[in-house]
């Protein structure tokens, strides 16, 4: 796909104003995709991020508390895991982007969140980088998560994945595109002949097809 090309789809998807900052949503259509044997899951760094920050919530014991609490935008304590009923649990999986995990609590943390969070996909990803050591430096994590995608394909057929924000220009827009289809290329077993079509929108958009 020619850089040229892309850009110039992204332009015509920012069709729609709105009084609120819109995110570009990109869907991949798949064809000749067996997923009987179980998803595809790859995680991707993006060249420009999602255009918008992102909210971290550390869980963790004594030894990361205060990095945790100089790093991310909460930090829960083991000891406080008993705080969050089920109700308190969903709404902190909705709040928070990411969820990083010392690993030395991590049976802790399934039981008191893997409920409220595994549909949700929100545990703490080890292919993601979100599972540390009591030792871990975590700035380096939170840069990481700042441009990480994890690109999930399960039951259906289809990729659905937020990309960047309006706010970026249509180049860096087109960047974080290109990176996300030469990566679908790579770790699909036919390649290229495994994507349909490519479909790109603003939130509030119409939808524009880019291959």
């Amino acid at each position: 796909m020619k850089k040229s090309e892309v850009t110039n789809k992204v332009k015509e998807a920012r069709n729609t104003k709105r009084n609120f900052p819109q995110s570009f949503d990109l869907s991949v259509a798949f064809k000749q995709l067996n997923l009987k044997g179980g998803k595809i899951e790859e995680v991707v760094t993006l060249p420009h991020g999602r255009g918008k920050p992102v909210k971290i919530c550390g869980f963790v014991d004594k030894e990361l508390e205060t990095k945790s609490k100089k790093t991310f935008d909460k930090t829960i304590r083991k000891d406080e895991f008993g705080k969050y009923n089920p109700r308190a649990a969903r709404k902190l999986a909705k709040e928070y982007d990411f969820f990083v995990a010392q690993a030395t609590i991590m049976s802790q943390i399934a039981t008191a969140f893997g409920k409220y969070f595994g549909a949700r996909g929100k545990m703490p990803n080890p292919k993601m980088g979100c599972i540390v050591p009591p030792t871990a430096e975590l700035e380096p994590v939170k840069k990481r998560l700042e441009k990480a995608l994890l690109l999930t394909i399960k039951k259906s057929p289809v990729l659905n994945v937020r990309i960047g924000s309006e706010a970026q220009s249509d180049e860096e827009v087109a960047d974080n595109i290109i990176v996300i289809i030469e990566t679908l290329k790579r770790i699909l077993p036919l390649g290229k002949d495994n994507i349909k079509a490519v479909y790109l929108k603003l939130t509030m958009g119409k939808v524009v097809r880019v291959q």
